[in-house]
């Protein structure tokens, strides 16, 4: 009797620097595997990478599958301009 398996590990970390007295935080970092919105397009998640800068005003994205290896999203833009194309 043979017994055959496979093991996935999926981590992430993510940190935030904060100062008294501000509400958000100064600088977002995240990497590692999340659940993608689009179950369709990315079954078995995505690996990220985000930065959010907002000393120096720096917005970086990097999305890519988990399954192919294709980058779906690679965004590096200053954060002032980032979510305002769209208004």
């Amino acid at each position: 009797m043979e017994l055959e398996g496979k093991i996935t590990l999926r981590g992430r970390i993510g940190a935030k620097k904060k100062r008294k007295g501000f509400k958000r935080p100064l600088r977002e970092i995240f990497t590692g595997w999340q659940k993608s919105r689009d179950k369709k397009k990315h079954p078995k998640g995505v690996e990220k990478e985000r930065l959010i800068d907002r000393e120096e005003d720096k917005y970086k994205e990097k999305v890519t599958d988990v399954e192919t290896g294709e980058i779906t999203r690679d965004v590096e833009e200053p954060l002032s301009v980032h979510g305002k194309k769209n208004k």
